[in-house]
């Protein structure tokens, strides 16, 4: 699921000027290609292991965003919004820790994170979602 993944559509450069946008919402597409190594083995102790794996994969995004927006302060909510609607694909490096029960030979992914911005970003299309309204 993509509970766990997060896109920073917005990056600030040298200069302290901000690129791209602020995603209102954003929604896993596909994973695909994922490769993992070991990276460390963090602890041993008893009969578990604790492993962190270096991973990659390609993952595409659905990420929306408001394109121009005009505020109501009265009602304090937006009016005549446009969402705009990008398909990403990312290939991001990230790292997951596994638990390995080492007599039943159990394996337990634990809870990460991947945040993904411009850095690992590949491509990114904009889709005419008006396509799809009949």
């Amino acid at each position: 699921n993509g509970e766990n993944i997060s896109v920073l559509g917005q990056t600030i450069d040298k200069d302290g000027i901000v690129k791209g946008h602020e995603y209102s919402e954003t929604s896993l597409n596909s994973i695909d290609n994922i490769s993992h190594n070991l990276h460390i083995v963090d602890d041993i102790e008893g009969d578990s292991a604790l492993i962190t794996l270096s991973c990659k994969a390609d993952i595409a995004m659905d990420c929306y965003y408001y394109h121009n927006p005009c505020f109501d302060s009265e009602e304090k909510e937006y009016f005549f919004v446009d969402t705009v609607h990008l398909f990403e694909h990312y290939n991001p490096n990230f790292a997951c820790r596994i638990k390995i029960d080492l007599k039943s030979k159990e394996i337990t992914v634990l809870p990460f994170r991947i945040i993904m911005g411009c850095s690992s970003k590949i491509d990114s299309t904009v889709i005419d979602d008006s396509q799809n309204e009949d």
